[in-house]
């Protein structure tokens, strides 16, 4: 009789590495010494990650990954500011924020949530091919930032809409300056903010320690 260990098998994951008995070219296992049918060990089933499925955009929303990292970058102020002659308040939120508006931070994600459908909107208008959550996600993001218009004209959409995702992947990172005065300085905050971007874009949403602010 003859023991062999099914190390190949189990190094696949379809079975435990076990000692198996041979007699007349029969498996047994050595303890039970019962038949062992290998050919009834199920293959694993392995299930697509629905958020790397490319899908119409006009079914996509922004993912819980995004809306972190834009939380992250934003910053989370429960009282009014002004930036740019603007008023703003929460996560960048300024449709209703006034000068003596006080909020939560559970307000504050609301605020964002309802801002985020606009951005959402300008994506959807915008992209003419399929993208996975990831991808739809990224870009609510970047538009949420950058806006609407800078997106419209961005070299990124022109990849995402001729099917080139990795080069579109790469453009987000080229948008890393701000108007400082009368010149365009690169800022350290938005080379995060676009690496963060090109993460969730690319499949890969968790934020590492180096993203954060």
């Amino acid at each position: 009789m003859k023991t062999r260990t099914f190390s190949t098998l189990a190094a696949a994951g379809l079975v435990c590495a076990v000692a198996v008995s041979f007699a007349n070219g029969v498996p047994y296992h050595k303890n039970q010494m019962s038949p062992i049918a290998l050919a009834d060990v199920p293959t694993p089933a392995v299930k697509p990650d629905p958020a790397l499925i490319p899908r119409d955009v006009s079914v996509l929303e922004v993912n819980e990954a995004a809306i972190e990292l834009i939380m992250t970058n934003e910053g989370l102020e429960l009282e009014p500011y002004q930036f740019g002659g603007a008023w703003y308040i929460g996560y960048g939120h300024g449709r209703t924020a006034k000068p003596d508006m006080k909020i939560t931070p559970e307000d504050a994600l609301t605020l964002l949530r309802e801002d985020l459908r606009d951005f959402e909107d300008a994506v959807r208008r915008l992209v003419k091919v399929p993208l996975t959550e990831n991808q739809f996600s990224a870009l609510v993001s970047f538009v949420y930032n950058c806006g609407e218009g800078t997106f419209s004209r961005s070299s990124i959409l022109r990849h995402i809409n001729n099917g080139e995702m990795e080069k579109a992947a790469d453009a987000l990172l080229l948008y890393t300056k701000a108007q400082i005065g009368e010149e365009k300085r690169e800022l350290r905050s938005l080379v995060k903010r676009r690496q963060g971007e090109r993460r969730i874009f690319l499949g890969q949403p968790q934020l590492d320690k180096t993203l954060r602010t």
